[in-house]
C-alpha cells in the first residue's frame, strides 16, 4: 500500500480522536527510503558474472586428487604390454570442490551487494 493509497483511506474515512489533517500530516512526516538505482543492479549483475567468470578460469580443473578411477580393466597383451580396458571416472569431489567456491563468491558478492544497497540508501537519505 502506497503512502497516498493510506491518505485516500484516511479522507475516506470517518473522524476519530485524531483530526484527518492530524494524520495525513504523521503519514506525510514519514520518509520511505529511495530504493537502489537500477544501475547499481546492473553493476551487481555485470560483476557477478565478471566474477564467477574469473573463478570458473582459475578453478584447478586438474586437481588429479579430486577424480577417481574407479573399477579399473587391466589386460596384459601378447607383447607384454598393459592395456587399460573399461574404467569410469568419478569426478564427484572435483564437483563439490567447485560448488563449494561457487558458493563461497555468491556469499561474498552477496555482501557486497548489501553494503552497496547500504550506502546507496544512506546516501537517497541525506
Amino acid at each position: 500500500m502506497t503512502k497516498q493509497n493510506v491518505i485516500d483511506n484516511v479522507q475516506a474515512s470517518m473522524a476519530s480522536l485524531f483530526t484527518k489533517e492530524d494524520v495525513i500530516a504523521c503519514i506525510n512526516s514519514i520518509e520511505q527510503p529511495a530504493p537502489a538505482p537500477a544501475t547499481d543492479y546492473l553493476e551487481m549483475l555485470r560483476l557477478t558474472i565478471e566474477r564467477v567468470s574469473d573463478m570458473a578460469l582459475q578453478f584447478n580443473w586438474d586437481d588429479g586428487d579430486s577424480v577417481d578411477i574407479v573399477d579399473p580393466e587391466f589386460n596384459i597383451l601378447y607383447s607384454n604390454q598393459i592395456e587399460i580396458g573399461h574404467y569410469s571416472i568419478d569426478a564427484t569431489n572435483l564437483k563439490d570442490n567447485f560448488l563449494y567456491e561457487l558458493g563461497n563468491l555468491y556469499k561474498e558478492l552477496a555482501e557486497e551487494h548489501r553494503q552497496r544497497t547500504e550506502i546507496v540508501n544512506n546516501n537517497a537519505n541525506q
